[in-house]
């Protein structure tokens, strides 16, 4: 058997990988003088999420949650002064779904009628401008909507079986449990001033009848908002800790569990205070818990009654 010659093109490969370090390095070089390092930094990973979602648009998906939830796109566009990032990765997620499409046969699926709901909503939306006493609110709240509508259809499109819907669940738990370790840790120390990057806001409002003191708004600005949001993550986490079987993962989502409950007390919101704990006893009596995991919601509780 004749030597295959491999010489060649392992020389062309390692020439082609130069070139392109040597490309790379020379539009980083040339972009740091002229930007602040933060934009370069930023616009490298932009490039890389880029290529990742259209390699992976499951990952893209991800991505959205989290830009979604966390409201990424506002708090770098009012903190950092960034441009927006949310609706250019929408359009993203459209072409790198098309190119799924195109390329690999694979169609968007049951998208048609969260498409016509949607749709319908927005109808109804539009209908309201003939009488909404601010003509300019109303377009920039329908503006608003179209973007919301079409991230609701794209997570329609991309969540396609179990696996994907565990992996967007997870990605839930840390969006909750990343903005609730911010905000308990801000109510816990007070430094109610520190906005924390942007995802800790908090302002002096009412409380109760006269007293006044510090409500914590996360990256939302609006407790009331904010606890609502959290409130919806704890029934995901308290579920994954209840049926998770990794160890590690499943302590997490009972980390999750506790600092998403302890956000919702600190916003001070007596309405989603009262929906929590509806939720929870919603949740035990159609799945009671073992007594292992009895005395940790007892432990849990027993804390919780100290703030």
């Amino acid at each position: 058997m004749l030597p295959q010659k491999t010489a060649p093109a392992s020389g062309f490969s390692t020439l082609i990988v130069t070139l392109a370090a040597i490309g790379l390095g020379s539009v980083i070089g040339f972009s740091l003088s002229i930007f602040p390092p933060i934009y370069v930094v930023a616009g490298l990973l932009a490039v890389i999420v880029a290529i990742v979602t259209v390699l992976n648009v499951e990952l893209g998906l991800l991505a959205l949650v989290v830009i979604t939830y966390t409201r990424l796109s506002d708090v770098l566009v009012h903190y950092y002064k960034a441009p927006s990032i949310a609706k250019p990765f929408i359009g993203l997620l459209l072409v790198a779904i098309a190119l799924q499409w195109i390329f690999y046969a694979r169609p968007p699926r049951n998208w048609g009628k969260a498409a016509l709901l949607v749709s319908l909503y927005g109808l109804v939306i539009f209908l309201s401008l003939f009488y909404a006493a601010n003509f300019e609110n109303a377009m920039l709240a329908i503006n608003d909507f179209w973007k919301d509508g079409l991230i609701a259809v794209i997570i329609v499109i991309l969540l396609r079986n179990g696996p994907s819907l565990r992996r967007v669940a997870w990605s839930l738990i840390v969006v909750g449990a990343f903005m609730g370790s911010v905000s308990v840790f801000q109510y816990i120390t007070g430094t109610f001033t520190n906005p924390y990057w942007g995802f800790g806001q908090a302002g002096l409002q009412n409380i109760s009848g006269s007293s006044e003191g510090y409500r914590i708004a996360g990256p939302i600005g609006d407790p009331n908002f904010y606890a609502q949001i959290m409130l919806v993550l704890a029934p995901i986490a308290l579920m994954r800790f209840l049926d998770e079987k990794n160890p590690t993962l499943r302590m997490f989502a009972l980390y999750a569990t506790g600092v998403i409950a302890l956000t919702v007390i600190f916003t001070f919101s007596r309405g989603a205070f009262l929906a929590l704990l509806l939720m929870v006893a919603v949740l035990f009596w159609f799945s009671p818990p073992k007594p292992n995991q009895l005395m940790v919601y007892v432990l849990i509780g027993v804390m919780l009654l100290r703030f």
